[in-house]
């Protein structure tokens, strides 16, 4: 039985450099996405056409990159929002992650990463550079420790409640498992179940979407 594609995501690029248009232009090409360019220098700041995915080159200032981001989250909450920079650290990721930004690339990785990093959000997930997420991850635990997953949790079963608490304070499957009171085999079943219901592969990103899920409430952030 022949069995259809899941159509690809339209792709919105902004950007003013025109090396890294072409560089973005390349590397979607290689991998069949295609992309919409918007200049940033030239085109009307209030317009700007629906995609699925935007791929936003960093702005000259923090504030800027920021403005753009919301812009298109009150105009697309749903939309899902990919970072084109130099480098991304701790001052300039986290607001950006905290925001609801799913992806970062480097401009000098655009070739090797981009159209991975395209892949990856399009099927719900992050990309993120692992060190950068993981200081991000523990960062935000203290709040996340204490809240029960925003994002449908009044419709998960009490063991997995009981094991998004786990995994939201980071503990190994040996001490989740002996948490729970049920075996190790049993536990890895119940993650998968759970990752499935929130439609994600990785329980970093368990961990994320909780963090943006209570970020976006207005949840309280103090220890």
């Amino acid at each position: 039985m022949h069995v259809q594609a899941a159509p690809s995501p339209a792709i919105c690029l902004f950007s003013s450099d025109p090396i890294t248009i072409s560089e973005c232009q390349g590397a979607l090409y290689l991998a069949n996405y295609s992309l919409r360019v918007k200049r940033t220098d030239t085109a009307d700041p209030g317009e700007f056409p629906l995609a699925d995915i935007y791929a936003i080159e960093v702005r000259p200032t923090a504030e800027a990159t920021q403005e753009m981001v919301v812009r298109i989250l009150s105009r697309q909450p749903h939309a899902r929002i990919v970072m084109i920079g130099n480098n991304f650290d701790e001052k300039n990721a986290f607001p950006l992650l905290t925001m609801g930004v799913k992806g970062m690339v480097r401009r000098a990785d655009i070739r090797a990463d981009l159209a991975r990093t395209i892949s990856a959000v399009h099927q719900n997930g992050f990309w993120v550079p692992r060190q950068l997420l993981s200081k991000f991850v523990g960062s935000v635990l203290s709040s996340t420790r204490r809240m029960l997953f925003a994002l449908g949790s009044a419709e998960l079963t009490e063991v997995q409640a009981k094991l998004l608490n786990c995994l939201m304070a980071t503990e190994s499957d040996t001490e989740i498992a002996q948490t729970l009171g049920i075996p190790e085999p049993e536990l890895k079943s119940q993650l998968s179940l759970l990752m499935k219901r929130f439609n994600v592969r990785r329980r970093w990103d368990l961990v994320l979407l909780a963090h943006q899920a209570s970020s976006h409430r207005g949840l309280s952030q103090t220890a």
